[in-house]
C-alpha cells in the first residue's frame, strides 16, 4: 500500500478521531478529579490532538454534552 492509499488515509483519520476520543475522555477524567497539573496535561492532549486532525484535514464530530436540567433555564 502507497502512502496515498485510501485504505491508509482512513486508518490515519480514524486513528486521529480516536485520539481526540480519547483525550476528550481523559480531560473528563481529570476534571472529575482534579489533581495538580493532571487537567492542564489533558486540555494540552486534547488542543494537540485537535491540532493534528485540523492540519490534516479530518472531521472531528464535536464532543457530545452531558445534558443537566438545571442548566435547562426552566422557570416555575
Amino acid at each position: 500500500m502507497s502512502a496515498g492509499d485510501d485504505g491508509t488515509t482512513d486508518d490515519f483519520a480514524e486513528a486521529l478521531r480516536t485520539r481526540v476520543r480519547q483525550a476528550r475522555a481523559d480531560l473528563a477524567d481529570a476534571a472529575a478529579h482534579p489533581e495538580g497539573t493532571i487537567v492542564q496535561i489533558a486540555m494540552d492532549e486534547l488542543e494537540d490532538a485537535l491540532a493534528a486532525a485540523r492540519a490534516h484535514g479530518v472531521d472531528v464530530p464535536p464532543a457530545a454534552v452531558a445534558h443537566d436540567d438545571a442548566a435547562d433555564g426552566e422557570r416555575g
